[in-house]
């Protein structure tokens, strides 16, 4: 555990340093690639894959409540009365 510890607290020193960021030169050149005509594009496919877990999530979690209701609608649906017409 303490090796745990030791390795988050290096990793949070190391990495949340400010050599990380952009230089004041640089900066500007960096924002307008990101901020550019394609930033809803490149927004939208960052997203979908966490759109895609949601969705998988939800069928999952929903899925035995949705697998009742259709069972239920399709015995209501083929009785006697209607199965010959």
């Amino acid at each position: 555990m303490k090796k745990i510890t030791i390795g988050l607290v290096a990793s949070t020193f190391f990495f949340n340093s400010g050599a990380l960021w952009a230089c004041p030169q640089c900066r500007p050149f960096v924002k307008s690639g990101i901020y550019n005509q394609d930033f809803a594009g490149n927004l939208f496919v960052m997203l979908l894959p966490i759109v895609i877990l949601l969705a998988v999530g939800f069928g999952i979690y929903f899925a035995d409540a949705l697998t009742a209701k259709l069972r239920k609608g399709a015995k209501a649906w083929q009785t006697t009365y209607n199965a010959a017409r």
